[in-house]
């Protein structure tokens, strides 16, 4: 089984794309209305479930039916949410700049909170659905080590998660690979959690979350 996070443009396009590999899958959203909520309506499909939740019901269903994969459509960084979740930890944006830091300035891409963006054509605009060559087809550069590599190089510690293109524009973590990094997390008073492609990616600073009485 499968597990999608987000109904939306790119949840369907997970959807659609289960259904041609004759896979079952959950799709968790929650808008009874989006996308893949409606496409499944119209076309029903015994293998492919519709839920309405969040990060919660996605945490469930990922402990419960332990996923082959994981599709992270939803407009948030869904590993870091279900690794927060999963292990007691917040967003610690005063903590992301030390990983910043250790990425060279060429490939940073912005922040948002305690999230920071990375990518190997930061300020150019990549091709549609593009199939993620070793060479990038826009600029021509050696993309033969991924952008996936290079953060844990410059950042041992942190736990950075591959996003396996399945099609393109379309990439899905391993759920194994989510298990195994839910585990890693436990305990952590610190942890820079990120999920990255061959050429973009994201990273949370994420960090104990304090005691209620303090």
């Amino acid at each position: 089984m499968d597990l999608i996070v987000g109904g939306g443009t790119y949840g369907l396009l997970a959807a659609r794309f289960c259904i041609e590999e004759g896979r079952p899958a959950r799709v968790i959203d929650p808008d009874p209305g989006c996308r893949a909520a409606r496409f499944l309506a119209e076309m029903p499909q015994l293998k492919i479930e519709m839920i309405r939740g969040e990060i919660p019901e996605a945490c469930r269903s990922f402990s419960a039916d332990r996923p082959a994969r994981v599709f992270p459509t939803a407009p948030v960084h869904v590993a870091a949410r279900m690794i927060a979740m999963s292990c007691r930890l917040r967003d610690c944006e005063s903590s992301i700049g030390r990983f910043i830091a250790k990425v060279p300035e060429a490939v940073r891409a912005g922040q948002s909170g305690a999230d920071a963006y990375f990518s190997f054509n930061p300020e150019g605009t990549c091709i549609p659905d593009c199939p993620s060559p070793a060479c990038c087809p826009v600029t021509g550069e050696d993309r033969a080590v991924p952008l996936y590599a290079r953060l844990r190089e410059w950042c041992p510690d942190a736990v950075i998660l591959e996003s396996v293109q399945q099609a393109p524009g379309l990439g899905a973590i391993r759920g194994t690979d989510l298990a195994a990094a839910i585990d890693r997390c436990r305990g952590r008073a610190e942890v820079f959690v990120g999920t990255a492609c061959r050429c973009h990616g994201i990273v949370t600073a994420l960090a104990k979350r304090k005691s209620a009485g303090l």
